[in-house]
């Protein structure tokens, strides 16, 4: 009868203990979800990226690395933005 209960109770915990793990798991993945619809993963690798760029080397490097990467950008728009223009003549 002993070896019987104490039995139970191991899988009574063993099955509470998957329930609570799917629980978080599901919590988890809903959290993951609502802040999805909020801000991309794009955005937040950036971010995570400049902290890590502003943290490692300074905020000097961090600037530097920004603006080489917005005067990039919008030279790049800028062709791509007059391109279709002058073929189209």
């Amino acid at each position: 009868m002993n070896l019987e209960w104490k039995e139970r109770v191991k899988y009574a915990l063993a099955h509470q203990k998957e329930i609570e793990e799917k629980r978080l798991k599901r919590e988890k993945k809903e959290f993951y979800k609502k802040l999805r619809k909020y801000v991309s993963v794009p955005i937040l690798i950036g971010i995570f990226a400049a902290y890590f760029l502003w943290h490692q080397y300074g905020k000097d490097e961090l600037i530097k690395v920004m603006l080489g990467w917005i005067i990039g950008l919008t030279l790049v728009a800028t062709i791509m933005a007059y391109l279709p223009k002058n073929i189209q003549k």
